[in-house]
């Protein structure tokens, strides 16, 4: 795995490409303990090569709800140790602790993977119609040595191949 200085916070390079059939968009898990946990999405896919973006990355974004009172909202990376989740019902009582997982109707992570816990109720703005808060990510960008590529079924990636009835067998009657 390599990191660049300078991006810390935003990707990972790792030896797995298209060669493992690695494709675009493949979430990406870490393990704390013995917990798998969101890491981030393939981004860049070369023969021997993918580049991960980070959840910690500006760039990065993704369905996310609170485990207290599964209120839905967007995590968002921040180029920072810390993401924020944005768009919760302004009306929600929200907790320190409580954890975040992503969810089901995230279109890249499987549903119900930890991402972290709220860190930080920010003050609510009287002008947004939502809350935010801060989340201190289960996996810590700076400890991250290992990532788990979860791959599509090669049934979801590749259209079916059609028999060529000329080539199939007819059953004994």
């Amino acid at each position: 795995m390599e990191r660049d200085p300078l991006y810390w916070y935003r990707s990972v390079s790792v030896d797995a490409g298209s060669d493992l059939d690695v494709s675009l968009n493949d979430p990406v898990l870490g393990r704390n303990g013995d917990v798998l946990v969101a890491v981030g999405r393939v981004v860049e896919v070369r023969p021997r090569t993918s580049t991960v973006l980070l959840l910690t990355g500006e760039r990065s974004a993704v369905a996310a709800y609170l485990s207290s009172a599964t209120l839905e909202g967007l995590a968002q990376g921040q180029d920072s140790p810390h993401l924020r989740m944005n768009y919760i019902n302004a009306e929600a009582k929200l907790f320190l602790g409580d954890f975040i997982y992503t969810s089901p109707t995230s279109a890249t992570f499987p549903p119900d993977v930890l991402i972290g816990r709220v860190a930080k109720v920010y003050p609510r703005d009287p002008f947004l119609t939502f809350q935010a808060v801060e989340v201190a990510p289960s996996l810590d960008a700076t400890s991250l040595q290992e990532v788990l590529i979860l791959r599509a079924r090669r049934s979801e990636r590749e259209p079916a191949v059609e028999e060529d009835p000329a080539c199939m067998e007819q059953a004994p009657r």
